[in-house]
């Protein structure tokens, strides 16, 4: 019998926005795929025109903390406070403050966990990791997403080129191929509260 299951797949790029961002936007565009951005308050404040067009583009965008630190060595407050400035710096440009929050490194113990839930937003992770911060070569990128991915995946990628990202050259130039072959492989693309509407919930919301 045939399994008749979609294929979901949610791309997800952290660290932006940078001017990688917009030739990312330029590749999704090609492809009519609406993907996720988790954004640092720090760089949206620096790049506010492409967070507009991440949002004109109907993109997702979710809130990636102020200036990256890992949230678990942070009190309470001080987490609280990155994820709300974060957040009205964003709703400052494009008039709505996101709803989804992704931890910086993916580190996320119950303290910080509470506070997140506190500031109303939904914490979100990832199930396949691009390494793309650390691999050179954009074939070594595309052979990691491609061989990791499977049904129902959340793909981590980075758009900005800060917090120890280095240049994103690399991650731009895997995408076609990976977009490419995820469509011939039958995966349908989704933004994160798609994904979860159509999928499974990562993590206890």
């Amino acid at each position: 019998m045939v399994n008749s299951k979609p294929k979901f797949v949610s791309l997800t790029f952290d660290d932006g926005p940078s001017p990688y961002t917009n030739q990312i936007l330029d590749i999704l565009g090609t492809y009519n795929i609406k993907a996720t951005f988790f954004v640092v308050g720090e760089a949206v404040k620096n790049y506010p025109e492409i967070v507009k067009r991440i949002n004109s583009q109907n993109h997702v965008i979710g809130n990636h903390t102020w200036n990256h630190p890992v949230i678990t060595d942070i009190p309470a407050k001080e987490l609280s406070s990155q994820i709300q400035k974060t957040s009205l710096v964003i709703k400052d440009i494009i008039g709505e403050e996101p709803i989804i929050f992704r931890a910086p490194y993916g580190k996320i113990d119950d303290h910080s966990f509470r506070v997140i839930q506190d500031s109303g937003m939904k914490s979100v992770l990832w199930t396949v990791d691009s390494l793309d911060w650390s691999l050179p070569e954009k074939k070594l990128i595309e052979s990691r997403v491609l061989k990791n991915t499977m049904t129902d995946s959340i793909v981590l990628l980075h758009d900005g080129d800060k917090f120890g990202s280095g240049p994103r050259d690399a991650t731009v130039h895997s995408i076609p191929n990976i977009i490419e072959s995820l469509m011939q492989s039958g995966y349908f693309f989704l933004t994160i509260p798609e994904f979860h509407k159509q999928c499974f919930t990562i993590e206890k919301w």
